[in-house]
């Protein structure tokens, strides 16, 4: 099998790795260290079209192929894997689930802007008391008049500080499992609606994390996005691109491990004991070259997934 990628997906490659040198790397540190999310790095991706690749052009997508999106993914993770959860759970998670799920009024209204990067959204699945067990959550939305009352607590929601657009899974009656529950679009400055600062993370700090409260947030039908087997459509679309998550992750660890290492002349390597008898044993067994042919295997191996017509295409 040809792992190698085409001409097309060479200069998607090329032109993110240009766009991410100048716009995203001389921020890292400062954004991860501040808790804060690049916006405008975040606007700037949207423009040139990075964040809608792959969702049609009628919504101001590209209308380009899973694949393509997921080596953007791969690449926004070897610079900052923060931003890289942040952008997947707005125009990913968000998005193609509206693209799948939402009426066309729908599409209309939230897609064009988040593609622009004008807006970001979010995915409120988690609960205090449930995780992301979907089966288990309890957020609850009652039926009333041509509407519903939605009333719970979300946490552990990526994006959930800066979002602007929320799909919220809730339960909307005594069924039990995917049956019971709907997804509601939800938009920020809704009456009874909030969200908590940012949490305190070890990682991917510049991805803010939050808490979402819903305090009888009343919502109209119109706003309802989908009502069974919610989950099960998206388990293998997301489950490709965090692959690609993985192996951007992966490629910064080899060099960050390398030169923590003293391969780099830095590092442990400065401790005598280790630096001369552990450093040499580690390159003489290749431990480095093993890493880093996992992660490039991994990387390839995931193109083939994300052009089966099996699993991952959004529809």
């Amino acid at each position: 099998m040809d792992f190698s990628l085409k001409e097309e997906h060479r200069l998607i490659k090329d032109q993110v790795r240009r766009f991410l040198a100048v716009e995203l790397e001389p921020l890292v540190e400062e954004s991860d260290k501040n808790m804060t999310f690049p916006i405008e790095v975040y606007k700037r991706a949207g423009e040139l079209g990075f964040l809608g690749s792959y969702l049609p052009a009628e919504y101001g997508g590209s209308g380009g192929d899973l694949l393509g999106r997921a080596i953007i993914k791969e690449e926004f993770a070897r610079v900052s894997p923060g931003f890289s959860v942040s952008a997947f759970a707005s125009s990913v998670v968000f998005a193609n689930n509206l693209l799948k799920l939402g009426d066309e009024d729908q599409k209309k209204k939230y897609l064009p802007p988040v593609i622009k990067g004008e807006k970001i959204g979010c995915w409120a699945l988690t609960e205090p008391n449930a995780g992301s067990d979907a089966l288990s959550i309890k957020t609850a939305a009652a039926k009333q008049g041509d509407g519903y009352i939605l009333t719970g607590a979300k946490t552990l929601i990526s994006n959930a500080p800066i979002a602007d657009f929320f799909i919220v899974l809730t339960r909307t009656g005594p069924k039990k499992g995917l049956r019971g529950g709907t997804a509601f679009i939800l938009e920020r400055g809704m009456p009874g609606l909030s969200t908590g600062n940012p949490l305190e993370k070890l990682g991917m700090c510049c991805s803010p994390t939050g808490e979402i409260f819903l305090e009888e947030v009343r919502v109209p039908t119109g706003q309802i996005m989908g009502k069974a087997r919610i989950i099960e459509q998206i388990v293998n679309f997301a489950g490709a691109l965090v692959g690609r998550l993985r192996g951007g992750l992966g490629h910064v660890n080899i060099v960050a491990s390398m030169i923590f290492a003293g391969v780099s002349g830095s590092g442990v390597a400065d401790t005598s004991a280790i630096g001369s008898l552990l450093i040499p044993s580690m390159i003489k067994q290749g431990y480095g070259r093993d890493f880093s042919v996992a992660v490039t295997a991994t990387s390839a191996t995931i193109g083939p997934m994300c052009q089966s017509d099996l699993s991952c295409q959004p529809q």
